[in-house]
């Protein structure tokens, strides 16, 4: 049932695209974003045979997403990408691998080279999964949240900001806060 909601979302967000391309006022750009993000509950620590650790939280990862721009009016624009975020351990004998994919809608207010703006973003497939000493997985279910976020353009093309990603991760009865604050590079093929 929540992948036909949600497929049924991302079907009625693929028609408004297609309606804001065939509307002259409107202009649609593909988009690139790069950021990292870190925060959350602890889901695992890993101690090396030399006194280290090291762990993984719930919000963090490097993040590489895709997906397009639309502008509204000169002040208003809404963005939806589709991406990866994934954090890792590796040891010599065992790997730990945290994963998901993160599906935003956003809709931005711009004042001269900032904007700000918030939306919702759903994370899908949420995985932490094991190799070697470590071998196994955990799948989480899908995850619904909101993001708020705030870039600087410098370049009519090029931004930097800084989005917060509220959200919980649940697998069975258990839930995980995977709340999020990390700096996003993005650049718009404009």
């Amino acid at each position: 049932m929540r992948n036909k909601i949600f497929f049924g979302g991302i079907s009625s967000l693929v028609i408004a695209g297609a309606v804001f391309i065939s509307s002259p006022a409107m202009a649609v750009s593909p988009l690139f974003e790069i950021g990292y993000y870190t925060g959350g509950d602890n889901l695992v620590r890993a101690s090396f045979s030399n006194g280290e650790s090291e762990s993984i939280d719930a919000g963090n990862g490097l993040d590489i997403s895709a997906g397009f721009l639309v502008s509204v009016t000169d002040q208003i624009d809404g963005q939806f990408s589709i991406g990866y975020r994934f954090d890792s351990i590796t040891a010599s004998n065992a790997t730990l691998d945290w994963k998901r994919i993160p599906v935003e809608f956003k809709l931005f207010y711009n004042v001269d080279k900032l904007r700000v703006g918030g939306g919702i973003t759903e994370h899908l497939s949420p995985e932490l999964s094991g190799t070697g000493d470590a071998s196994g997985s955990a799948k989480f279910d899908d995850a619904l949240g909101f993001v708020l976020e705030g870039d600087y353009f410098f370049s009519d093309k090029s931004y930097l900001g800084f989005k917060y990603t509220s959200i919980d991760y649940e697998i069975g009865s258990v839930s995980i806060n995977g709340d999020s604050a990390g700096f996003v590079f993005g650049y718009v093929f404009r």
